[in-house]
């Protein structure tokens, strides 16, 4: 190799080593899905007093169309009645009158920001006073949380756009590298 022909190589080194520290500069930060970060009644609690409704607070907002929460009681029958609403990053699920006390299982599926579905299950328990007479509930056999194919599609979300441009820009870079090269092997020949 003459040296013309290295110092070629090393320009060529030096621009392929700089773009790819450009696209690693700009990267847009990695997408994470919804974390729950609080429930009412609150994870593991034991409450005296049945609650209205359960609440569920995400570090994120999550899509409305796709939320799917359920409440079910010790003895199977769910408690939960109507569809969450949704509101950036807090689910809300009505709940019939309790039937009595026990542990209760809160499962949840909703979709992220990121489009990615996120789901689970955490529990709270009722302990009623001695004098607690539940109403009648017009509870209903427990179901499974519904699928992701259940619920509907995920909304498109194209998260890798960012990565897509700074690879396009990356190619154009090693590209016009290339010609250049070429153009100066062409002119002396």
């Amino acid at each position: 190799m003459t040296m013309d022909q290295l110092r070629r190589l090393g320009c060529l080194a030096g621009l392929v080593a700089a773009a790819a520290a450009w696209a690693l500069a700009v990267a847009p930060p990695a997408s994470a899905h919804a974390h729950l970060t609080a429930m009412q009644p609150a994870i593991d609690a034991t409450v005296s007093s049945p609650p209205a409704a359960v609440v569920l607070t995400f570090d994120e907002a999550v899509h409305t169309s796709f939320a799917v929460v359920t409440v079910t009681g010790p003895d199977g029958r769910r408690c939960d009645v109507g569809t969450p609403t949704v509101v950036d990053g807090t689910v809300t699920q009505g709940v019939s009158p309790l039937p009595g006390s026990g542990s209760y299982t809160v499962a949840y599926r909703v979709v992220s920001a990121d489009g990615h579905p996120v789901s689970a299950q955490e529990r709270f328990t009722f302990a009623p006073p001695a004098d607690y007479r539940p109403a009648v509930a017009t509870a209903q056999p427990a179901t499974a949380v519904a699928s992701p194919a259940a619920a509907g599609p995920a909304p498109a979300v194209s998260r890798h756009a960012g990565h897509l441009s700074q690879v396009a820009v990356v190619v154009l870079v090693l590209t016009a590298a290339m010609i250049m090269l070429i153009r100066n092997r062409t002119k002396r020949t």
